[in-house]
């Protein structure tokens, strides 16, 4: 089975200066992530933390190495564009496909 990246939130700067940072879970994907938290491995869930950069520079990668085409990074590059300057990473994680 493939994988599919999923985002589950987001790591957002905080509006006052001098705040910490916080994290702000995607309500629709709540429900997936309560039930793979329940069905983690005794090793654990992996989360990972991407910027804007690293998804484009990824997408940039992924396209040089001919694991993605580039009509589907075409497709996707305006989405990863459009992540406004005040969220500093995605949270995601890899969930098999069904």
């Amino acid at each position: 089975m493939a994988k599919k990246k999923l985002v589950l939130g987001s790591v957002m700067k905080h509006k006052t200066p001098g705040k910490p940072d916080y994290v702000k879970l995607d309500k629709y994907n709540a429900d997936k992530l309560a039930k793979m938290l329940a069905t983690c491995p005794p090793e654990g869930l992996i989360l990972n933390l991407e910027s804007r950069e690293a998804q484009l520079k990824s997408l940039d990668e992924a396209v040089a190495a001919g694991r993605l085409k580039a009509e589907s990074a075409a497709k996707m590059r305006p989405f990863v564009e459009k992540i406004p300057s005040f969220v500093r990473f995605q949270v995601t994680t890899l969930v098999e496909e069904q």
